[in-house]
């Protein structure tokens, strides 16, 4: 509003004067609407389509390159002709005007202008088409707002004025302001504004991932991203094997469509567990797109629910009493651990390295680890210290050895 007012005072202040330099002065005054008031426009409608955060962003200020040099050019114009030349006073019209040619300055200013003019049309059409009822009777009183300052200055620069040689663009700031002001007044117009994707999925705890029917990744947002430990703007286009290498369970899932659900289990400062859930996308055809994954993080919950399953007796004889070497499988088969987690302790208990355990058993070292850290959160160990005693008090290495690893540790 603030660039319209000059624009309208600029041309009120022109109109009324009668000598060549001052018209000059006020057509020149004129052009810091001219210029600015295109990216004033893309600010107020990236606000109101909810991507202010760009308009926040420093690089915003590189809109304002073009206009500020643009402006330079204009009030030393009488020195170079760079974006108008052969002016003089014409007084064959309704009103007398400065006769002007153009130069190549201000077709890149015009050029530029009407870039950002298309850009603005372009994000209201598509709330138009794509928001709830409010946001869209919003979108359309702001696009045609735009339209009847937009269109008219178009047709002055192209020459197809109904009144030749007269701007009549500031004639529509009035109804265009009018209508802009009803919106605000009946739509809230700067009360209910849409938010976009960006805000919502970067501000959610659950993750989401949406893939496409290649096994490429489309968009992740923060919550998963941590999850795979990258950055968003790192994985998205990304191969899944290359994005989801790591963690074979969840890459597993990805890559099976018949897979709607699935948990695993990822190392980080903590072991800590995952849920994810698989839904297809279509088109409006019922054609296949590709799939969001939605992931939420249940370590809490699992440690809850495993721990709910043991007495206080069970839980402290789990942990310290001594119990024949029998007892160890019979423990396995009762639930508690499984035979490959027990083959895993033995080995981790005589110090065999994760790498090597893994080697010899046929996963990866992160399955190993991922098995190490169930063992320990189901039986109440700390470290490998503990996992080495209690696997001597179930008789799974000699008490020999287990000296030997002491002895190993103090040396």
């Amino acid at each position: 509003m603030l660039a319209v007012t000059i624009w309208s005072v600029g041309h009120a202040f022109e109109m009324l004067s009668g000598d060549f330099h001052s018209k000059l002065f006020w057509a020149n005054f004129q052009y810091f609407a001219y210029c600015y008031s295109p990216v004033t426009l893309v600010a107020l409608c990236l606000q109101f389509t909810g991507y202010g955060k760009w308009v926040r962003k420093k690089r915003f200020l590189l809109l304002a390159v073009i206009p500020a040099i643009t402006i330079i050019l204009v009030w030393t114009d009488l020195m170079h002709g760079l974006v108008r030349y052969d002016m003089h006073m014409d007084h064959s019209g309704i009103f007398p005007v400065i006769a002007k040619k153009y130069g190549p300055a201000f077709f890149v200013h015009a050029i530029y202008s009407h870039l950002l003019n298309l850009f603005v049309w372009t994000l209201l059409v598509k709330t138009m088409f794509f928001s709830n009822e409010v946001y869209k009777k919003q979108a359309a009183a702001l696009l045609f707002g735009v339209s009847l300052i937009v269109i008219p200055n178009v047709l002055y620069v192209l020459g197809a004025s109904p009144v030749k040689k007269f701007d009549l663009t500031p004639v529509f700031f009035g109804p265009a302001g009018s209508i802009i002001a009803w919106s605000i007044i009946r739509y809230r117009f700067f009360d209910l504004v849409p938010i976009a994707r960006d805000e919502v999925l970067e501000a959610m705890e659950a993750g989401i991932m949406v893939l496409d029917d290649q096994g490429r990744v489309l968009d992740i947002n923060p919550a998963f991203a941590n999850v795979l430990g990258a950055a968003p703007s790192q994985i998205s286009s990304g191969k899944l094997e290359d994005v989801c290498g790591g963690l074979p369970g969840l890459l597993r899932a990805c890559l099976d469509r018949t897979i709607t659900h699935t948990e695993f289990s990822a190392d980080g400062d903590s072991l800590r567990f995952y849920e994810v859930f698989f839904s297809s996308l279509k088109d409006s055809r019922g054609k296949d797109l590709g799939r969001m994954a939605v992931l939420y993080d249940i370590t809490a919950k699992r440690a809850n629910t495993e721990t709910g399953h043991l007495t206080d007796n069970e839980k402290s004889s789990t942990m310290y009493t001594s119990k024949s070497p029998g007892y160890a499988s019979r423990e396995a088969k009762a639930g508690v651990l499984t035979e490959r987690q027990l083959d895993v302790l033995k080995m981790a208990a005589k110090g065999i390295s994760y790498k090597e355990i893994g080697g010899s058993l046929g996963l990866t070292e992160r399955t190993i680890k991922y098995h190490m850290g169930r063992i320990m959160e189901m039986l109440h160990l700390e470290n490998r210290a503990q996992v080495i005693a209690y696997a001597a008090k179930m008789g799974l290495i000699d008490s020999g050895h287990e000296n030997e690893q002491e002895k190993s540790k103090h040396r």
